[in-house]
């Protein structure tokens, strides 16, 4: 079930077009998911990696676009996080704010490249929570389908053009 999922994720986020979306090119083949099993953390996260609840997340601090970053998380058997709660919003900011002391933006996985005005999780799960900015979503220019966190003196959600390079946050599920 756990790879039918992955496999099922990795074609909607590499197979449709990512025009503007932070992609180098219109489509990416899914290179490495089709073969490969997915990552198993039963109880525990891997080294890196920090636990909060059922899920484990890492900052990754090399700036990349929002498709390169979800790439680099799908290679550590996660994706960009997904945010459910205030408690978990406030996780996050604690972990940028531990690993970069400035508080700058990175990427979390949420996205409306597939279709304009509707917002999908990059790992595939509902949406239940928000924390944009004051005026945001605002798809400033047309452009804006990808979204940071930790924007503004808020540091809360922006979106913003998904070709950008920013810090990410990657999560990954705890297998009880």
């Amino acid at each position: 079930m756990m790879v039918h999922y992955i496999t099922t994720v990795a074609l909607l986020f590499y197979l449709l077009p990512w025009h503007g979306c932070g992609a180098e090119q219109e489509a990416r083949p899914p290179r490495f998911l089709s073969h490969r099993e997915p990552h198993r953390h039963r109880g525990f996260c891997p080294p890196g990696w920090d636990h909060f609840k059922n899920r484990c997340f890492q900052y990754i601090a090399i700036k990349k676009s929002w498709a390169d970053a979800e790439i680099q998380c799908l290679s550590l058997g996660g994706n960009l996080a997904s945010v459910h709660g205030e408690d978990e919003f406030q996780f996050i900011r604690n972990l940028i704010k531990k690993k970069d002391p400035a508080e700058n933006p990175a990427w979390i996985g949420l996205t409306d490249c597939q279709k304009k005005g509707t917002w999908l999780w990059s790992d595939g799960s509902k949406i239940s929570f928000t924390k944009w900015n004051t005026g945001e979503p605002n798809n400033m220019n047309g452009g804006e389908n990808c979204v940071h966190t930790n924007w503004s003196a808020q540091k809360a959600w922006n979106d913003i053009s998904c070709i950008n390079a920013y810090a990410a946050v990657c999560a990954l599920r705890l297998h009880l």
